[in-house]
């Protein structure tokens, strides 16, 4: 079992109570279902040092502070005024806990990830060593979090000065980020411009055993006898610490909120209440302090509804969970609600200051609102914010990050999957992930922020965003060779215009097994690699050919080419195997650049058969009658705003539309861009880029699909596409590339000047379209799915590394 440790500044006392009590204790007993967990933290100076086993596979160590915490406390007590500064007590005294600090440098050195659970004691653990994993919990933004705790004079900057040091320091050291609301990544990346792909949100949770509703009224009634709620009036519950936003909230209830909504009582718990102490209350409002876990749960089953006035403060309020998974109606802010994803009248009632009063008279004034919010609450936090739900996803995150794994390398983003290049890689990445090993693709983006994505247990995508300089490049090599997009090819010379992306390589390679670059394009970034790892390289394409055609003959064309070639070359004599995905590529790249035969593996393009139940060509149109569209035939063009899709559909447009006004000419995808200023036949319709429901419900009630192609090499996916739904193909000889002249029955090819008349044939026989339907299908499932054509690739990958087994 691998191992983890955590350091905090405070310790996993049980139960926990406050938020970040509850994140730490949950979080980590539950990681320790995956690893070997040592949580390190300093506890009271007058306690001894002692070990407590929350899990069999989870331990935490609590040392006593020393007098050097004391007397910083004295210091900021007596000089800065601080009200709560515990946290910055440890990061000014913990360095020198000299026990420690060995007890987690100890540890640490023998572990996989090493976890900080906030930035105070970073200097315990600065760095990772060798193929380890260093993360950082955030509970918080807590640089932001300190200059609302100290404030903005000379006392509190020098304060927040120094905890903003340590938080730039270890989120830029981390490989991974976890943070609990998208509002703080995007702080954190944009306050110490960190590369947003490596943070990671995993919100804060609850424990939905334990915290739910009453089961019936019976219950209900006994809750309130426990809690202390008498009569029949309304109660309104607030559970706040002792922390600058609570109380802040806790102000406007008492101040301004009770005294309006006057029907109603308003219960306050936490820690809190001690800074109200002494002050008169409205009669409605009662401060009930730190209350055990047992008033806890009675006030959360016997409230009528919970309010959460918060305006200022990060993080996920974990309070707020604990009011929906009890199914209690809420009403709260927008920063209340911050990282639960809740949609006002569905799940919370969100209103802004002045609305708050007005919000909590409509929920009290509807039983049936009430119960709505209530309902859809639970089941919300459910399925969203269960602590088994949250801690599985950053159990996961690690896990990539610390096993041997095959990473790959492309020049664009997989998401959305909106063309044929995205398809196969994504298809590669799910058929790696079958070696047993995670898989990571990390790519460049356009976008101004990067990301993470999901796409299974253990297949993840990295997008790094190009630098502005990497994106003026593009522009200006793309005016130079006629407008035609140099991204690509900015790409392999100029990758270190983004030094984001090479550190993202670096860091991302620490345990890869494997690397394999999609297309050419990314070949020089590999120089960045840490140690040697085996290299493979899957052609789409003859980028060589390709490109050859798409650039113009102006000097900067050629030298552009020419780039391309050397990459190309480079690619093919680096990689233990290049893959080709037709026999004409093949014998290409042995003619170019004198290819190792041995080293050139054909692995098809293909599709996922299992996305698609085909329906019979007679109930096509009667699926299309009844919502709403035509029954006269339909014929469906896919394909991408690539220049050979843009020729074949220009020629769909000018000679095969015309000829056969009975038919409807659907084109769906970046293609139609080339063609919104065109004057169109009136039977051609532009439908751009589509969902993927979409799509796939054009592609089963299609009667024919068209693929008129003249250039470009590699096999249409589009084609595919087409097979597996069960669709009759009209195609051109270069258009059935890639598919072996023994399976051209399947197809219905012809000559250019022949495709007209072909889909004229097909529009009026219906038999044939059922025999091309059948045969398509049956050719596509297998030949053609992904696991047949990637199964070489991902055999010869495992052999690769097994026979490297020194790099695991």
């Amino acid at each position: 079992m691998k191992r983890l440790t955590a350091i905090n500044f405070f310790p996993a006392f049980t139960p926990p109570r406050s938020g970040g009590e509850l994140r730490y204790w949950h979080l980590l007993t539950r990681l320790s279902r995956g690893f070997e967990v040592a949580m390190f933290n300093p506890t009271y100076g007058e306690h001894e040092r002692e070990e407590v086993r929350h899990t069999p596979s989870c331990v935490e160590t609590r040392l006593p502070k020393t007098r050097r915490y004391n007397a910083w406390h004295h210091f900021l007590d007596r000089y800065a005024g601080f009200s709560e500064c515990s946290a910055f007590v440890c990061a000014m005294a913990g360095a020198s806990h000299a026990e420690m600090r060995d007890a987690v440098r100890e540890s640490a050195e023998r572990s996989d990830v090493v976890l900080h659970c906030f930035p105070y004691l970073y200097d315990l653990y600065p760095q990772a060593k060798g193929s380890q994993v260093l993360a950082y919990d955030a509970h918080n933004v807590e640089c932001r979090m300190a200059r609302d705790m100290f404030g903005t004079g000379l006392r509190g900057r020098w304060a927040t000065g120094r905890v903003r040091a340590r938080e730039r320091a270890l989120a830029r050291e981390s490989s991974v980020i976890f943070a609990c609301s998208d509002e703080d990544a995007e702080v954190l990346s944009e306050l110490y411009y960190l590369d947003r792909s490596k943070i990671v949100v995993v919100p804060n949770g609850v424990d939905v055993r334990d915290t739910a509703p009453a089961k019936d009224m019976n219950a209900r009634h006994a809750a309130r006898e426990t809690a202390g709620i008498a009569g029949p009036r309304p109660a309104i519950l607030f559970i706040g610490s002792f922390h600058p936003p609570n109380m802040e909230a806790a102000r406007f209830i008492i101040e301004k909120l009770a005294p309006i909504v006057d029907e109603a009582d308003f219960l306050i718990a936490g820690k809190a209440c001690q800074a109200f102490d002494g002050q008169p209350m409205p009669d409605n409002v009662k401060l009930l302090g730190l209350v055990d876990e047992e008033t806890k749960r009675a006030l959360l089953q016997g409230c009528d509804a919970a309010i959460n006035p918060m305006f200022s403060g990060s993080g996920t309020n974990l309070k707020m969970l604990d009011f929906l998974a009890s199914g209690l109606p809420v009403i709260t802010t927008d920063t209340g609600a911050r990282g639960l994803a809740l949609e006002h009248r569905e799940h919370a009632m969100i209103a802004d200051e002045a609305r708050i009063p007005h919000a909590v008279e409509e929920v009290l004034g509807s039983r049936l609102l009430r119960k709505k919010l209530a309902e859809n609450a639970r089941a919300h936090t459910v399925a969203n914010f269960s602590w088994d739900v949250i801690a599985g996803e950053m159990r996961n995150v690690l896990e990539i990050k610390t096993r041997p794994r095959i990473l790959i390398l492309n020049d664009f983003p997989v998401t959305p999957v909106d063309l044929g290049g995205k398809v196969r890689l994504q298809a590669v990445g799910r058929e790696m992930a079958k070696t047993g090993h995670p898989v990571t693709i990390l790519t460049l983006t356009k976008k101004d922020k990067g990301r993470r994505i999901r796409h299974g247990a253990h297949f993840e995508e990295l997008n790094v965003p190009r630098s502005l300089a990497h994106n003026l490049l593009d522009k200006v090599l793309s005016r130079a060779c006629g407008g035609v997009g140099a991204d690509d090819v900015s790409a392999l010379r100029f990758c270190w215009l983004t030094p984001a992306f090479r550190n993202a390589l670096r860091r991302e390679s620490r345990n890869a097994v494997a690397v394999m670059i999609s297309h050419c394009y990314l070949v020089r970034a590999v120089r960045h690699l840490h140690g040697r790892i085996p290299l493979f390289h899957d052609s789409y394409n003859v980028e060589s050919d390709l490109k050859k055609q798409l650039y113009s003959s102006n000097p900067i064309g050629k030298l552009m080419l020419r780039w391309v070639m050397d990459g190309e070359r480079e690619a093919i004599q680096r990689s233990a195997v290049t893959t080709c995905v037709t026999r004409d590529d093949r014998e290409e790249f042995i003619r170019l650049f004198s290819a190792d035969e041995d080293r050139l593996l054909i692995a098809d393009n293909g599709v996922d058969t299992d996305r698609f139940v085909p329906l019979s060509v007679e109930n096509r149109p009667r699926l299309r009658q009844k919502v709403g569209f035509s029954a006269e035939p339909v014929v469906l063009f896919l394909a991408s705003g690539h220049p050979p899709n843009a020729e074949a559909a220009r020629y769909i447009i000018q000679h095969v539309a015309p000829p056969n006004p009975e038919c409807t000419f659907l084109f769906v995808g970046t293609v139609c861009g080339w063609f919104h200023q065109v004057i169109l036949p009136e039977n051609v319709l532009l439908l751009g880029l589509v969902s993927e429901e979409a799509k796939d419900f054009l592609l089963q009630t299609a009667d024919i699909a068209l693929n008129p192609v003249f250039g470009g090499s590699g096999t249409n996916i589009k084609i595919l596409d087409y097979l597996s739904a069960g669709v009759p193909v009209v195609t051109t000889e270069k258009g059935a590339r890639g598919i072996e002249p023994e399976h051209r029955h399947a197809l219905a090819v012809c000559e250019p000047e022949g495709i007209a008349e072909a889909v004229r044939r097909l529009a009026g026989d219906l038999d044939e379209r059922r025999r091309l339907a059948e045969a398509g299908r049956k050719l596509a499932e297998e030949r053609f799915d992904w696991r047949i054509t990637l199964g070489g690739l991902v055999q010869t990958m495992r052999e690769t590394i097994d026979e490297n087994s020194d790099y695991r």
